[in-house]
């Protein structure tokens, strides 16, 4: 079984969504739509609900095209050695239809936590990714805030097989962006936070 993650808060495109879903999506699938304060915390919680093997993250507001998943997913179930992550990507021939500038604060977070942590994935901060649960079973969510893939990128040590998968990442279709200054220093000072439990902070034996 897939089981589709939605986090969501407000989201008026949400019906619109879950309608997407059922027209593309012909496997057996749940759909887990989670709206518990804190994008890391409301997936974990869809992940302890939920029920599949392979588990899909996406954003509630029209961003991401649910038309993409079955593709993303034949890249972890249907390969010999199939991929453990599938990346949504914008980055790696895909295209982004947002704003200017947060098409330019999100190229240049994504390529300093490239260079920061050494990863070999360009959008390495998408919300929209697919996995097997032995991930999420291996390197369970800490963060309750956001860039959940770049937690698991980082925390996996490139232990993970990862590719990414072109997609369109399209403005919100209805209601207002989340994105403000604040989720920039917040993902800044994550993005330290995670640096520092890599690279300086000693486990205790």
């Amino acid at each position: 079984m897939l089981s589709i993650v939605l986090p969501v808060k407000d989201e008026p495109f949400l019906p619109q969504i879950l309608q997407q879903i059922e027209t593309f999506i012909q496997q057996p699938h749940e759909v887990l739509v989670q709206t518990e304060k804190g994008l890391g915390y409301a997936v974990s919680q869809g992940i302890k609900r939920s029920k599949g093997e392979l588990i899909v993250i996406l954003d509630g507001d029209g961003s991401h095209n649910p038309k993409n998943i079955p593709f993303m997913t034949t890249y972890i179930d249907k390969y010999i050695n199939g991929y453990d992550i599938v990346v949504g990507s914008r980055y790696n021939g895909g295209l982004t239809y947002d704003s200017f500038s947060r098409k330019v604060i999100s190229r240049i977070y994504c390529k300093f936590a490239q260079v920061l942590f050494g990863l070999n994935v360009k959008d390495n901060m998408s919300g929209f990714f697919a996995a097997k649960r032995s991930v999420f079973e291996k390197y369970p969510i800490k963060n309750k805030g956001y860039k959940i893939l770049l937690e698991l990128l980082v925390h996996s040590k490139g232990d993970l097989k990862t590719m990414e998968y072109p997609i369109v990442f399209e403005q919100r279709k209805l209601g207002k962006s989340k994105a403000d200054l604040n989720q920039g220093i917040e993902t800044l000072g994550f993005m330290i936070k995670l640096f520092m439990e890599k690279y300086m902070w000693k486990k205790p034996k």
